[in-house]
C-alpha cells in the first residue's frame, strides 16, 4: 500500500522549524484552498525564535479546525506539568532532557500543555496512552491519515549523537515506509537531510523513532 506522493513538500529553512513544515504538508494536503504560510505555521505552533515547538498546541488546533487527530505517546503531561525539569530527566534521560530544557521555553510549553489536558478532560483529542508500533502506523496510513512522527534524526541518519526531529510519513510499500523529511540547514544556510518521498526501511525507521530501547516517543496521526 501507498498513498500518493504528491502531497506538498516544505523544507526546515531554518533548522527549527520541522514541526511547522510537517504541519504545513499536512494541512496543505487536507486543506488545499488554504495556502497555508510558514507565519500560520508558526502561529499554529506557538512558536518562539530559536526555541523547540512542542505538540501540545498544535494538536488541540488542529481539533479545532475540525481534523481528525489520534496521538500515541507514553509522556505523562500532568507529571511534567508539576515538575517539568525532573521529569524530563526521568522519561527521557539526561542527554535528551538537557536538549529539551536548553532549546525550549518551559514555561510557554506547561501552559500549551494545560491546554492539552483540558481538550482531553473533555474528550476533544484521541490520545492513545501506549508505544506505537510498525502494525499500529500502517494500519493508521491504510485509514487515510498522514503521520507526524518524531524521530532522533542522528540515528535516521546513520549518526551518533541526539537531534529530536519530525517527519511526515504518508505511505509505505513492503517493509518500507515513505516519508517527506524536511531535515534542516548547515551553517550557511544550506538544505541538509531534506528528502521528499524518502524511502525508509522499518528497521531504520523504529530505531530512529526509539528513546530507549522499544520505547517509541510521539505519532501525531491527521486526517480530515
Amino acid at each position: 500500500m501507498t498513498q500518493s506522493t504528491e502531497i506538498p513538500f516544505f523544507g526546515n529553512h531554518d533548522g527549527m522549524s520541522c514541526g511547522q513544515c510537517v504541519y504545513r504538508m499536512a494541512l496543505s494536503h487536507f486543506l488545499p484552498e488554504q495556502n497555508f504560510s510558514t507565519t500560520d505555521m508558526d502561529e499554529l505552533c506557538g512558536a518562539i525564535p530559536g526555541k523547540y515547538t512542542w505538540p501540545y498546541l498544535p494538536v488541540t488546533k488542529l481539533s479545532d479546525m475540525g481534523l481528525n487527530v489520534v496521538t500515541y505517546d507514553m509522556f505523562d503531561t500532568e507529571q511534567f506539568i508539576k515538575s517539568p525539569n525532573d521529569y524530563l530527566h526521568e522519561f527521557y534521560g539526561a542527554e535528551i532532557a538537557k536538549d529539551n530544557i536548553k532549546n525550549s521555553d518551559i514555561k510557554s510549553v506547561t501552559t500549551q500543555a494545560q491546554r492539552y489536558l483540558d481538550y482531553f478532560k473533555l474528550n476533544k483529542l484521541n490520545t492513545v496512552k501506549a508505544y506505537h508500533t510498525a502494525s499500529i502506523l500502517r494500519e493508521l496510513l491504510d485509514d487515510g491519515y498522514l503521520i507526524n512522527l518524531w524521530v532522533n534524526s542522528e540515528k535516521l541518519n546513520h549518526q551518533d549523537g541526539f537531534s529530536g526531529h519530525f517527519i511526515l510519513v504518508h505511505g509505505y510499500e513492503g517493509s518500507n515506509f515513505i516519508a517527506h523529511d524536511p531535515g534542516g540547514n548547515d551553517d550557511n544556510g544550506d538544505a541538509v537531510h531534506q528528502y521528499p518521498n524518502r524511502i525508509i526501511s522499518e528497521d531504520i525507521l523504529y530505531n530512529a523513532c526509539c528513546i530507549k530501547a522499544d520505547k517509541t516517543d510521539t505519532l501525531i496521526a491527521i486526517k480530515r
